[in-house]
């Protein structure tokens, strides 16, 4: 059973928690984070994306984007805009976005259960990406953005936080500049600290459904623990993780649809959306059409219809066998949705949109429990979790 402790948590006063709030430090571009930031002194983003505090151009792996993010969260700290919670306690996060709402448990969990397999993975990691966590970690002695785990066992968790937060007002609640409605609550009480902890060590392991990257890196450095928050599974929201073509050479439009048919059965759409596992939206030429394999794959992966379009299409058709290095292939987050993809097109930036159903946890799981991994840019989890809302900062933090 995976381990899940509460802490004692940094966290902004309630009048500042919507302007520090920010999106988590790899979902942008230096120039989108800069913009989001503009004439938002409080922002966390000068502390996860500290190099738009920086003359543009820099490296942002170069030691001075390190520093500056301890300086400006320092700031944060000892202007008084940020305090710990007075004991340990367990932090409830809740979003919502639209109809949606996703409500789970901020809490550390164990580098070592992690190095045991009782928190699962199911991407690979670039040594890159982890070692700027790294040093970033290592720079702010903290841990400053969570991590998103999900718990098989909703039930007991569920009933445990709602008995939490019955009946009180959230420590802050605020909607967000994208429109997505974040609470806090902080459970600090004996028996619900008990409830909530037996609710959630009664999984039998958490799995990780966004972060693994932050994962990674917390396990190589820090404190022996994980910034998380332990979501029950079936509230998570997966989207599609979308593909744009800038070109389809050596194909035309109606060559390449015609290419398509050896594989798929090909047939108009009045939409691009994907309605539902294997069946693939294509946008091209300014018309629409739904492919379905003629002969579905059998493996947990390579039934996934982002490995079917990536073997049947991309590979066989394009020669792209390396997806996430290839010039010619664009990843689109399903947050940006259909008709962002057909303007894409529409516009003469890209030749094709290729729109993908997403996996469910459950196609998730089995693969992890098989031992594979998805293929990359395979799901895409919305709401993000804000950053900045709760910190968990080491024992050398003050020296």
């Amino acid at each position: 059973m995976p381990k899940a402790i509460p802490f004692r948590a940094l966290m902004p006063r309630k009048d500042i928690a919507k302007d520090v709030s920010c999106l988590p430090y790899d979902t942008m571009s230096v120039q989108e984070a800069r913009e989001m930031a503009q004439g938002n002194e409080h922002s966390f983003l000068r502390v996860i994306r500290s190099e738009i505090c920086l003359e543009e151009g820099i490296d942002v792996y170069c030691e001075q984007v390190y520093s500056t993010a301890r300086e400006n969260l320092l700031s944060l700290v000892n202007n008084g805009l940020y305090t710990f919670t007075a004991e340990p306690a367990y932090i409830i996060y809740s979003q919502t976005m639209g109809s949606h709402t996703q409500t789970g448990v901020a809490c550390l969990c164990s580098v070592q259960d992690y190095q045991d397999g009782l928190i699962k993975k199911h991407e690979h990691t670039l040594p890159e990406k982890e070692l700027d966590r790294i040093r970033h970690f290592d720079a702010i002695k903290a841990q400053d953005e969570p991590v998103f785990f999900i718990s098989p066992e909703p039930e007991p968790l569920e009933a445990a936080m709602q008995k939490a937060i019955e009946g009180t007002a959230p420590d802050f609640s605020f909607v967000d500049g994208f429109g997505i409605e974040n609470s806090v609550w902080t459970v600090s009480s004996s028996d619900n600290i008990k409830q909530i902890q037996a609710a959630l060590e009664n999984a039998p392991a958490f799995y990780i459904a966004d972060g693994h990257h932050r994962t990674q890196s917390a396990a190589a450095t820090g404190d022996g623990t994980i910034l998380a928050v332990v979501f029950p599974q079936g509230q998570e929201q997966i989207m599609g993780y979308h593909r744009l073509l800038s070109s389809i050479s050596p194909y035309s439009g109606e060559s390449f649809i015609e290419a398509l048919r050896e594989s798929f059965d090909v047939s108009a759409s009045t939409s691009l959306a994907a309605q539902a596992k294997g069946s693939i939206g294509l946008y091209i030429a300014g018309s629409a059409y739904t492919l379905r394999p003629k002969s579905a794959p059998k493996g947990a992966v390579e039934s996934l219809d982002c490995s079917i379009i990536q073997d049947l299409v991309f590979s066989k058709l394009l020669g792209i066998d390396d997806p996430k290095a290839d010039k010619r292939l664009t990843f689109v987050g399903g947050i940006r949705g259909s008709s962002y993809l057909a303007d894409q097109v529409d516009s003469g930036r890209h030749e094709a949109a290729i729109c993908l159903y997403p996996p469910s946890f459950g196609d998730i799981i089995r693969i992890t429990e098989l031992g594979e991994t998805m293929p990359p840019k395979s799901t895409w989890f919305e709401p993000k979790l804000r950053s900045g809302l709760f910190i968990n900062v080491y024992k050398n933090f003050y020296s």
